[in-house]
């Protein structure tokens, strides 16, 4: 499995109405994330794909605990 986006350079968080912007930035233009995957895995830890493909842009971001449900094997 694979994710990848471009056009990221300077690009932040969206925060909605927060009083409190993030100043994390992301640096580079790009992200591009691979991992394997088995069928087992799928079916007994799903959340440990999401984590291994989205968590490194996530956490530059200063984002993970906003998806900390997605990124997790709790349904």
């Amino acid at each position: 499995m694979a994710v990848g986006a471009n056009r990221l350079r300077g690009r932040r968080r969206y925060t909605g109405q927060s009083l409190f912007p993030s100043n994390h930035r992301y640096s580079a233009d790009t992200y591009e994330e691979s991992t394997g995957v088995t069928l087992v895995e799928l079916r007994d830890a799903p959340g440990t794909v999401p984590r291994r493909l989205f968590g490194p842009l996530l956490r530059s971001l200063d984002s993970e605990e906003l998806f900390a449900k997605a990124l997790t094997d709790e349904g």
